[in-house]
């Protein structure tokens, strides 16, 4: 087992390598140092390539939580600056990308929240196990006057894509309500649902399953599956969105939002009254 800062790797004799965010104290938040671990975790078991790298990998959480989200304490130190927020936003892309351009199948398995952000791993990973006691599923950042542009990209992409898969993601992101796992299930973003308790072993044997497939057939399976499916619109999309991410951050409702949720009030937007 290979233990770095912020994420334990293990390695499984079944060809499973399994990534486990271990900040359950700051909700296993996508800091630029998480991000940019999991990105180096990913990149090196890649490098290792058909022979020494992993089969399938699975990405989890620790302390019943898979991802709270963003660190909102790094988009508060950053809100005015744009190029740090930009910097902020253009490391979850790329841990997003990484995901998405492993050369073999990621799973997600979400024990708890996987909120903002954290639902966008989720999405962006090529299959969702989910505890269906546990989990939830949610991109609240409207509630925070902040809304969850980039989550949305990867969200939109897993319930289909196009003016359907912005219907099917509409009451998520314009609600900020979180959804259950089964709730999620029906949406289409969760493709199997574990028994309370046991998220990590279903993933597992899932993972053992696609793993023991020739894993050369595996990774061409997954490479043929991304570019017949890919769409053209993705890279600008992500672009729009960091954009529209960086402004929403340095807003005055993201800032009253941010404050209210570490003072634990309830926000008050600028221009509305109390009452």
């Amino acid at each position: 087992m290979a233990v770095r800062h912020l994420v334990r790797a293990t390695r499984h004799h079944t060809g499973v390598l399994t990534l486990t965010m271990a900040n359950p104290s700051n909700r296993n938040a996508l800091s630029t140092e998480m991000m940019g671990t999991l990105c180096s975790m990913l990149a090196a078991d890649r490098a290792d390539g058909l022979v020494g790298g992993a089969r399938v990998v699975v990405i989890s959480g620790d302390g019943g939580c898979f991802s709270a989200g963003h660190d909102l304490r790094e988009i508060e130190a950053a809100r005015n600056d744009s190029e740090a927020l930009l910097r902020i936003f253009a490391s979850c892309g790329e841990l997003m990308k990484a995901v998405r351009e492993h050369p073999v199948p990621i799973i997600a398995a979400v024990d708890g929240p996987a909120h903002a952000a954290g639902c966008e791993l989720a999405a962006s990973a090529d299959i969702v196990v989910a505890d269906e006691g546990t989990a939830t599923f949610a991109t609240p950042g409207v509630r925070m006057g902040l809304f969850c542009h980039t989550p949305a990209v990867a969200l939109v992409k897993a319930l289909g894509g196009g003016a359907a898969g912005a219907r099917r993601a509409a009451l998520m992101l314009y609600s900020g309500t979180p959804v259950s796992a089964s709730a999620a299930a029906s949406m289409g973003l969760v493709h199997e649902l574990a028994p309370a308790g046991n998220v990590a072993a279903v993933a597992h044997d899932l993972a053992a399953a696609i793993a023991s497939a020739p894993p050369a057939v595996v990774r061409d399976g997954k490479r043929v599956l991304t570019e017949s499916s890919r769409a053209l619109s993705r890279e600008e999309a992500y672009r729009l969105a960091r954009q529209a991410m960086v402004r929403g951050a340095m807003s005055g409702d993201a800032a009253e939002g941010t404050r209210a949720f570490f003072e634990k009030r309830p926000p008050v937007w600028p221009g509305r009254c109390t009452s």
